[in-house]
């Protein structure tokens, strides 16, 4: 949906995977990313990954929306639909300030999240779907919060929301992005959902 055409050139994979290994490269220490990988076939080919970030203190939000979605168009390819790209990071990234765990305004400079452990990108190959890969890539997530005693958040898609109830996940905002507004077809439905800790919040 974020593209024109897909797949995309292989000139514009090849950039894309140029400016994602950039990112790699650059990543902090707060962000960890892991990938799941067939071992049967003898190909350890990738069959799925997860990138979580952990906030072990409440994080101080610096920039407004706009702001913030600049950085997902750093990764525009000459496929990339730009418009239907701002409208999701926007409606994203206000979902996750607007759904009650912060201090302040959403509007307001020096606005604060809680702490928390973050589920960023989460994917399994279709052709593994259903065999434990998505379950094992949540699984990290889920204990690291719990040792800190902090909440999980992420966002679902339709699909993967049954998977993340099993988890103990619970929805807190249900948005619905209408693809049709941007010459697409189709209305996607998005959940905002947090996993309490078991424990008291630390």
């Amino acid at each position: 949906m974020l593209h024109t055409t897909y797949p995309p050139s292989p000139e514009s994979l090849k950039t894309l995977t140029e400016k994602r290994l950039q990112m790699v490269a650059a990543m902090p220490p707060s962000l960890t990313m892991f990938k799941a990988v067939d071992t049967a076939t003898g190909k350890r080919k990738i069959i799925g990954a997860a990138r979580w970030t952990v906030c072990e203190e409440d994080e101080e939000v610096d920039c407004s929306v706009d702001e913030d979605m600049q950085k997902a168009l750093g990764l525009a390819i000459p496929e990339t639909d730009v418009a239907v790209t701002r409208a999701f990071y926007t409606m994203a990234l206000e979902g996750k300030r607007g759904i009650g765990f912060c201090d302040g305004d959403p509007g307001e400079e020096g606005m604060k999240l809680w702490r928390r452990v973050e589920l960023e990108t989460i994917f399994t190959h279709p052709g593994f779907q259903r065999q434990g890969v998505g379950s094992a890539l949540l699984s990290w997530g889920i204990g690291e919060a719990e040792r800190l005693g902090v909440m999980v958040y992420l966002e679902a898609t339709e699909q993967g929301r049954l998977l993340y109830e099993r988890f103990g996940f619970d929805g807190v905002k249900v948005v619905d992005f209408d693809a049709a507004d941007y010459w697409w077809e189709g209305r996607h439905t998005y959940t905002f959902m947090v996993r309490e800790p078991r424990g008291v919040r630390g």
